[in-house]
């Protein structure tokens, strides 16, 4: 399968083989098994990908724009540059997951189990991290801008380096987690304190 569009009948199994450049958009695929396969340079756009599994996938710079990915299985997949721009994550299975950066900007991640999980450089820009449970998660150098991490779990957490600009960590549990200045500023801001960089 090489740089076209394709049909839903065309996703439903794709185990264990090698997909190149395909192309979807607006289609119904709940339930497909992606397991072992490599995806490589995909663009799905608006699909439903609902229950999809990708366990020990490999997905290189492909696209997942404003799909509907509750409940992927990505249970010792890699992420290579990949993006899931407003992509509904909710429920989905991150075991042992091997994310390498890439632009999860505006994606729903409510509740979801990040704990343990390397983020490092990752783009979360406006994404929605309510209630998730980032227990020593590594976000260093990450891009936090205007997340809304309220009631999340972030104990042991490192974010040195993250831009938080705007973030939203009200009522997050941030005990142990490890910042810099920039964090630091951003939580006495948000709690109301007047910050005086000369001191």
């Amino acid at each position: 399968m090489v740089d076209r569009q394709v049909e839903a009948d065309e996703l439903a199994d794709l185990t264990g083989r090698v997909v190149r450049g395909a192309t979807a958009s607006g289609l119904t695929v709940r339930g497909a098994d992606w397991s072992e396969a490599q995806i490589v340079d995909g663009h799905f756009d608006r699909c439903d990908l609902t229950d999809l599994d990708l366990a020990g996938a490999v997905v290189r710079s492909t696209s997942f724009t404003n799909c509907i990915l509750r409940g992927v299985n990505l249970a010792t997949a890699t992420l290579d540059g990949c993006r899931f721009t407003g992509s509904d994550l909710t429920e989905a299975r991150f075991l042992g997951v091997d994310v390498r950066g890439g632009d999860w900007s505006w994606v729903n991640l409510r509740h979801v189990d990040l704990a343990g999980q390397d983020l490092t450089g990752l783009r979360l820009v406006e994404a929605d991290l309510g209630g998730a449970d980032l227990r020593k998660a590594v976000l260093r150098d990450a891009d936090l801008s205007r997340a809304d991490f309220r009631h999340a779990v972030l104990r042991d957490a490192d974010l040195r380096g993250a831009t938080t600009d705007g973030a939203n960590f009200d009522e997050a549990d941030l005990r142990g987690a490890t910042g810099g200045l920039a964090l630091a500023v951003r939580l006495a801001e948000q709690r109301g304190v007047d910050v005086d960089p000369s001191g």
